[in-house]
């Protein structure tokens, strides 16, 4: 334990362009102006790749500070009762200042700002960490917050589903993660961000907050599906129970290509007990062209047919073509990427 009072503007612990230290449970409870101090003394040369873990800092002007000092990890720490919990200092959009630290698994509760930055300090993240979103100041740095999420896929009789593609959208729709279940139904933990804290054009230091969240969460093999809405604001774990898709679309694959020539094959599958009429297919090749069927048809419970088409592409490129099934209650789609070359 490291107990004050100390004079103001020392530090209780303070590392001079140290790299690779570790600070561990420690409990340092005092009136220093930094309960740990991360310091630049040179020129050339910067605090980098040290570790505070475990420890517990209260009661200082600054709890942690950092000048100059790169990618450090702080994780599992206490940071209550100072007037700043951690304060990055100096860098411009050209200069390096405090930039690209981690803390992690930690609280921060402070008096006045629970993170602050002294010029614009960049790329610094929070991941599964407590902190007042109103006492974050980032003077035109940036800051993004990071949350773990835990995802549990099982069936309808509660069965743990093995292999299933398990995909995470943000609120953009934007891809930010893809992978598949294990034999126990989980996936590994993912850590997803919630929001960015980045500069606001011009002049620093306003800054804006660019959210990612809510989610989409999907799992899907060949026939089973489900989807679930996450506002991610904290660290979760979520349960979703894939279920028969009714009317699926679903083995759509790139046959042949030859110049700019593919052809393309999709299977429509009823999944229900009883028939699904007038059904109709839709096929984006997502170079301005949208192939639709000739005629509906009509599908026999379990009953599958293909379908089979042509498209020569304008150019050479990377398309994520689409297959969308529909009978105007029903729907499905699937997605491929395909070369064309």
């Amino acid at each position: 334990m490291i107990t004050g009072p100390t004079p103001v503007n020392n530090a209780c612990i303070e590392f001079d362009n140290t790299d690779q230290s570790n600070i561990s449970f420690n409990n340092i409870t005092t009136d220093c102006d930094s309960g740990i101090f991360f310091k630049k003394t040179q020129q050339i040369g910067s605090s980098t790749y040290n570790i505070i873990k475990g420890n517990k800092i209260n009661q200082n002007y600054r709890g942690i500070y950092f000048i100059e000092a790169l990618n450090n990890k702080i994780t599992n720490t206490l940071i209550s009762a100072n007037t700043k919990g951690i304060v990055f200092q100096n860098g411009t959009q050209t200069d390096p200042g405090s930039d690209n630290n981690i803390i992690q698994d930690s609280v921060i509760s402070s008096d006045e700002h629970d993170i602050y930055y002294s010029k614009r300090s960049g790329n610094n993240t929070l991941i599964n960490t407590t902190f007042n979103i109103s006492k974050v100041d980032s003077d035109g740095g940036n800051l993004t917050v990071k949350w773990y999420l835990d995802v549990y896929i099982n069936d309808s009789n509660g069965n743990n589903a093995n292999n299933i593609m398990v995909g995470g959208y943000d609120k953009n729709n934007n891809l930010e993660f893809t992978t598949t279940t294990n034999a126990s139904g989980n996936i590994k933990t993912r850590i997803v961000e919630e929001l960015s804290f980045l500069p606001d054009p011009p002049p620093p230091p306003l800054f804006q907050y660019v959210y990612k969240t809510n989610y989409t969460i999907t799992a899907s093999n060949s026939s089973y599906k489900a989807t679930a809405a996450v506002n991610l604001t904290e660290s979760k774990s979520i349960t979703l129970t894939i279920e028969p898709v009714p009317l699926n679309v679903h083995n759509l694959s790139l046959l042949n290509s030859s110049g700019n020539n593919g052809i393309f094959e999709f299977l429509i599958t009823n999944q229900l007990a009883v028939n699904i009429n007038d059904i109709s297919w839709q096929f984006d090749t997502k170079d301005n062209n949208i192939i639709s069927s000739l005629q509906n048809v009509n599908l026999t419970p379990g009953e599958t047919i293909f379908a089979y088409l042509k498209h020569n592409f304008t150019t050479s490129s990377s398309y994520n073509v689409n297959a969308n099934v529909t009978n105007g209650s029903l729907q499905d789609s699937i997605n491929l990427n395909v070369t064309i070359t």
